[in-house]
C-alpha cells in the first residue's frame, strides 16, 4: 500500500476501523473466550470446579 495516496494505517478511506479503551476495561463474555473452542471443552471448564486438593472424602 507504499503507492496509493493518502493511504494511512487503521483507516478505511479516512475512517478509523480500531480504537483504543484508554484506562477503561470490560471482562469478555464467555462466548468470547470459548469462541473457537468444542462443546466438550466448554462445559469441562464452565462446570468442572478446579481444586488444588481432591475435595471428596477419602476411602480406606
Amino acid at each position: 500500500m507504499k503507492g496509493v495516496p493518502g493511504w494511512k494505517t487503521g483507516t478505511w478511506y479516512g475512517e478509523p476501523v480500531y480504537f483504543t479503551l484508554g484506562d477503561k476495561w470490560w471482562d469478555p463474555e464467555a462466548y468470547e473466550i470459548y469462541a473457537h473452542s468444542t462443546e466438550h471443552c466448554i462445559k469441562k471448564e464452565r462446570y468442572w470446579r478446579h481444586h488444588s486438593d481432591y475435595a471428596a472424602s477419602k476411602v480406606l
